[in-house]
């Protein structure tokens, strides 16, 4: 009757354990998860024998079970740690690549670049720029070709002349980043530096 028991049992836990693959988290954690199923199916396969033979070596068997898993669990822990410092390290990498590439974009339309910054907390992530005209060089020389009549411009309609033109450069800047980054509108905001 132990037998038929036994034979039950462990064809119980080879459907749990069969889910258990079906579901697990990763490719790259089936085969842990195999070898401790291994392992546990060859537990419930000795467990009758070794009561047969001695009451001593279950729990010694037991025992060295949970040294295994323990083990096993150590291992897995590391195993989340190392991705995790990967994943992050490639971040690092692709935000200073893009940073590079919004910096040179933005230079070719007489912008500086005051701060680059990837929000992950936002679903998609978005990355936010300053940016504001650049230094005027030093090299440039003034020409006046004839003193005339100045036309009033009221300060209201030059800031707003002012704030278009501003307008205009962040969004040839938007274009050009989502054209040559392929970061889609979302998931950049071009904002002014005052």
């Amino acid at each position: 009757m132990e037998l038929l028991g036994t034979i039950r049992q462990i064809g119980i836990f080879m459907i749990c354990a069969q889910a258990v693959l079906h579901f697990k988290p990763s490719a790259k954690y089936e085969k842990y998860l195999k070898l401790l199923i291994s392992v546990m199916v060859l537990v419930q396969l000795l467990v009758p024998l070794l009561r047969f033979f001695s009451s001593d070596g279950e729990a010694f068997f037991n025992w060295r079970i949970q040294e295994i898993g323990g083990n096993m669990e150590q291992e897995m822990a590391q195993l989340q740690i190392e991705n995790s410092i990967r994943e992050e390290t490639i971040l690092k990498e692709m935000e200073e690549k893009v940073k590079t590439q919004i910096g040179k974009i933005a230079s070719e339309h007489e912008l500086s670049v005051c701060y680059i910054g990837l929000d992950t907390a936002e679903t998609p992530a978005k990355w936010t720029v300053y940016v504001k005209e650049q230094a005027a060089r030093s090299d440039i020389s003034i020409h006046i070709d004839k003193i005339g009549a100045v036309s009033e411009v009221s300060a209201l309609e030059k800031g707003e002349e002012e704030n278009a033109e501003k307008n205009n450069k962040l969004q040839m800047l938007s274009n050009e980043i989502e054209q040559e980054l392929g970061i889609r509108r979302e998931e950049i905001e071009v904002i002014w530096y005052e």
